[in-house]
């Protein structure tokens, strides 16, 4: 009996925890592009420097960050459509510009991978 109740509250605590993360989702996707846009570019100009990959020095070891995930990242929440927060994050689209983009291609056969096998640091 007490399996059964320790199995109901992890789920319960799932679908808690499901629904927190959905929420929040969209609430992040309500804040407009204009609101991230100077930031936006500070960052892609940042990233354009740095290259491909970035080298930290943390006194004990140097740390290889590869930058390509962060691009992604910015530029998926700078085309979020605040209009429809719920279908934009679930869908993060990239290179989206709401009321612009009339179509929008999936990489259906897998051909926007990067071309380029990375070195290891």
């Amino acid at each position: 009996m007490k399996n059964v109740k320790n199995v109901a509250l992890y789920v319960i605590i799932t679908i808690l925890l499901i629904v927190t993360y959905l929420t929040l989702l969209q609430i992040t996707s309500l804040i407009p592009s204009s609101a991230i846009k100077d930031n936006v570019i500070k960052s892609s100009e940042t990233l354009q420097s740095q290259g491909e990959k970035a080298f930290y020095d943390l006194k004990y070891k140097t740390e290889c960050i590869f930058t390509f995930t962060d691009a992604l990242m910015i530029n998926t929440a700078y085309s979020i459509d605040n209009k429809n927060p719920f279908e934009s994050f679930m869908l993060a689209r990239k290179n989206y510009i709401p009321g612009q983009t009339k179509i929008v291609y999936g990489d259906s056969k897998r051909k926007f991978r990067s071309k380029r096998k990375l070195q290891k640091c």
